[in-house]
């Protein structure tokens, strides 16, 4: 098969671009792949980019100028076209990575007075995915959870030719094994003691950052990393407010997190929203005990008590200090939920998303061949 792949940036390191790049190298053996992108910064050999002219003045410039010159380099030469969200206006299948409105829903309730930016991306986007669900008919979408699934039939009514195929997690790459090479050096650079118990937040600071703050509030001892592109002005104000400067840390984004869960004794997000989550998945896989919302995708894979612990209220600040209280005081508890969790995810590894997708690709390619 030739395999187009649409995605605004192409990268390992997080989003779209990290789906993209993880179904890129182990299909392009077998078939012939192309990325179309705006940004690339990653080679793979039998890999072909092409680069696809944006404006990326803001998220909603990016989201609007992308699409059409995106589908004019396509054309029509490829078995497959591979869209990531709206990032194609014509496309074979297209990943729901997100349901936006479900999204906008959460940022109202967490932040009713949202900036004017966000209320204009918000009016703009949702009728666009709405148009993109309800009238790319033909085209199989494939849902990151369950919970897509159910939100692209509740927002855009689209239920029909949807299969769910959750990200995958690369074993190898996100492992306990690595914590003797890379804990001590991780810690002596933040100035964090051996014996310390160190929760970690990767992501977004918008998905439950201010929670874990004020969770590590209500702890004697712990500290917190967040790990995240977002701007931490906010956040770092909060943590001075309630006298965690020393024990509040704040890092930028990196392209090797797989060390980064390494410092930590457990992972914390207690996110309103947030479809799948992979940063879930890449913390149970390196054996990390994790306390998240039932409003994450990624949450599906979670067992509470046996394999992790799921908040009911993303809002509860004083439910999940006192989880992390718990996890900081019983070792015991934290390799047992560790282990739990890093057994759960056999079979969920990327080499498994890459066969689910294949198989869509050649159910297209089929049907194709049965309406000619």
């Amino acid at each position: 098969m030739r395999i187009a792949f649409a995605v605004h940036d192409f990268s390992p390191a997080f989003g779209h671009g990290r789906y993209v790049y993880e179904l890129a190298r182990r299909l392009r053996s077998q078939h012939e792949v192309h990325v179309f992108a705006n940004t690339s910064s990653v080679e793979l050999d039998a890999v072909r980019v092409h680069r696809v002219p944006a404006i990326r003045s803001n998220a909603l410039s990016t989201v609007c100028s992308f699409p059409l010159p995106a589908m004019a380099l396509i054309g029509r030469g490829f078995d497959v076209v591979h869209a990531q969200g709206l990032s194609a206006l014509r496309c074979d299948v297209v990943t729901a990575h997100i349901a936006n409105a479900a999204w906008f829903q959460a940022q109202r309730e967490i932040d009713p007075q949202r900036s004017w930016r966000q209320r204009v991306f918000a009016r703009v986007v949702t009728p666009l995915e709405h148009a993109l669900y309800r009238g790319a008919r033909r085209a199989w979408v494939i849902a990151i959870s369950e919970q897509v699934r159910h939100e692209l039939e509740a927002w855009y009514g689209r239920s029909e030719r949807v299969v769910v195929v959750p990200h995958g997690v690369d074993l190898d790459r996100f492992t306990p094994a690595l914590r003797a090479e890379h804990r001590p050096r991780l810690r002596r650079a933040l100035g964090i003691a051996d014996a310390t118990v160190v929760a970690l937040f990767v992501g977004d600071l918008r998905k439950g950052a201010d929670v874990a703050i004020s969770a590590l509030a209500r702890t004697a001892a712990p500290e917190l990393v967040l790990v995240s592109r977002s701007d931490p002005a906010r956040w770092r104000q909060q943590a001075a407010a309630l006298g965690l400067e020393r024990r509040v840390h704040f890092l930028p984004p990196t392209d090797r997190i797989e060390e980064t869960y390494t410092l930590a004794d457990a992972f914390l997000f207690p996110t309103p929203y947030d479809a799948f989550g992979m940063v879930i998945a890449e913390a149970m896989a390196s054996g990390l005990p994790v306390v998240t919302t039932r409003r994450a995708g990624a949450a599906e894979l979670i067992e509470g008590g046996r394999n992790g612990l799921l908040l009911d209220d993303h809002r509860d600040a004083t439910a999940l200090g006192a989880e992390l209280a718990r996890l900081a005081a019983s070792p015991a508890l934290r390799a047992t939920l560790g282990e739990a969790a890093r057994r759960s995810l056999a079979g969920r590894s990327w080499d498994a998303v890459a066969a689910s997708t294949a198989g869509v690709y050649e159910r297209i390619i089929a049907e194709r061949r049965s309406r000619a």
